[in-house]
């Protein structure tokens, strides 16, 4: 757990102890934090939704605000985090909020809190890009173990600055093919502000890649098909017959 919250977080705590995240340090979530958290987590939320889900379980509880939105909407909402000061914080936002959300500590690389096909879904956001390819791989196996849909949500390469993994499209669902799971959704979109909400809001850049995902067979040529057209999306044809040759 150490080195999952290091790497996630980037600090380090003296005598080995937990070390208090970044986003841990910012002030408590208000409610007009909340309604920007709602409107970016927008496409996410319908996303689950569409799924129409009894229980969730959220990987990487952060603020607590997607899980709140969510308990919002009637789930039942379970949170875990890697860091005690994060998940204090979560359900501290929780109440103020009037959230119904229940936060806890997990290894999201175990969950083993968790029975097998206990949750309908499994989400994230902003969360797998901080791991590399077997990693990712791993995270979404014992993700599927617990709920019969995944679905998570990254910055892509169109993003200018982040502190993850930049990956286009065309990317994540080649990772996603090599890792066995069926895509049952693969997008970009641009997160919903209140500057887009308005007439004369300007067109803005499609800067996050969402995907749901279910257990499937080893990947067949009929799914890689689905690779080549999302990277002449990214006009580039070369990609697209790497992508092809990685993912066979």
């Amino acid at each position: 757990m150490d080195v999952l919250h290091l790497r996630w977080h980037g600090d380090r705590a003296p005598d080995g102890a937990l070390p208090v995240p970044r986003r841990d340090r910012r002030r408590a979530l208000s409610w007009p934090g909340q309604v920007r958290h709602v409107l970016g987590y927008a496409r996410l939320l319908n996303a689950v939704m569409r799924l129409r889900p009894a229980r969730v379980l959220e990987i990487g509880s952060a603020t607590g605000s997607l899980a709140i939105a969510l308990s919002w909407f009637g789930p039942e909402v379970i949170s875990t985090g890697a860091s005690p000061h994060g998940v204090e914080r979560a359900v501290r936002n929780n109440k103020r909020l009037h959230g119904r959300a229940r936060f806890r500590m997990a290894d999201p690389f175990a969950l083993a809190e968790f029975a097998d096909a206990s949750f309908d879904v499994a989400v994230s956001q902003g969360f797998l890009d901080h791991f590399q390819d077997d990693e990712i791989i791993a995270l979404l196996r014992q993700q599927l173990r617990v709920a019969r849909h995944v679905v998570f949500s990254v910055p892509n390469r169109a993003r200018a600055r982040d502190d993850g993994r930049l990956m286009a499209r065309y990317e994540w669902d080649c990772l996603l093919l090599r890792g066995g799971f069926e895509i049952v959704e693969s997008c970009d979109y641009r997160p919903l502000t209140l500057r887009r909400l308005l007439p004369f809001g300007r067109r803005e850049t499609a800067t996050m890649y969402l995907a749901t995902v279910r257990k499937a067979a080893a990947a067949t040529p009929r799914r890689l098909a689905i690779l080549r057209p999302a990277a002449i999306e990214m006009e580039d044809a070369g990609a697209a017959d790497d992508v092809q040759a990685r993912a066979a």
